[in-house]
């Protein structure tokens, strides 16, 4: 496979469309799923010992004492702030529900892909009859990957972009993991 594609070509302008590309990479879900997941519980948390907090100190059972204004003003700046973080807890909580179903199904969306690349290609078959000793590693690595890409796009017309971009590195670290 010969490519017009040339790594010493790269100008400042497609430089900087590269870092904006970088810059939406693909996040598996199962990590949004434990950072929602570690979100809801902190917040939930935090919201519900600073309103417990805030009753102990009207009770007068926190050895706190302010004037009636501070007590007043401090009770409702930070309530506010506390029941904020119990909402944002609590819709959380709600994310999570809809991502653990999503998570599956990225799951089995990526063991398909892998299966069906391995029963189909094998190293050779993404190297194309390249010439390894006649290239440099990195234009191997973006020839194979783009080899990797295409035959994706054939196969999965409808991933997304990003998506696919993040399939063709696990693909790739698959057949050539040095």
């Amino acid at each position: 496979m010969s490519s017009d594609y040339n790594l010493n070509d790269t100008t400042k302008q497609d430089s900087s469309f590269l870092l904006s590309e970088a810059s939406h990479a693909y996040v598996e879900i199962g990590k949004k799923y434990e950072d929602v997941k570690s979100t809801a519980y902190t917040f939930l948390i935090i919201g519900c010992l600073g309103i417990v907090l805030l009753i102990l100190l009207w009770i007068g059972i926190l050895p706190i004492s302010f004037s009636f204004f501070t007590q007043c003003m401090f009770t409702v700046v930070l309530g506010i702030l506390f029941i904020f973080f119990l909402f944002v807890g609590i819709r959380s909580f709600r994310e999570m529900k809809s991502l653990a179903s999503a998570k599956n199904d990225e799951e089995c969306t990526i063991i398909q892909i892998k299966q069906w690349f391995e029963n189909n290609y094998s190293a050779d078959a993404i190297s194309n009859g390249m010439d390894t000793d006649d290239i440099s590693l990195e234009q191997l690595y973006f020839l194979r990957s783009e080899n990797i890409n295409r035959l994706m796009k054939e196969a999965f017309p409808t991933l997304e972009e990003n998506f696919l971009e993040y399939m063709t590195e696990k693909i790739y670290q698959m057949y050539f993991p040095d």
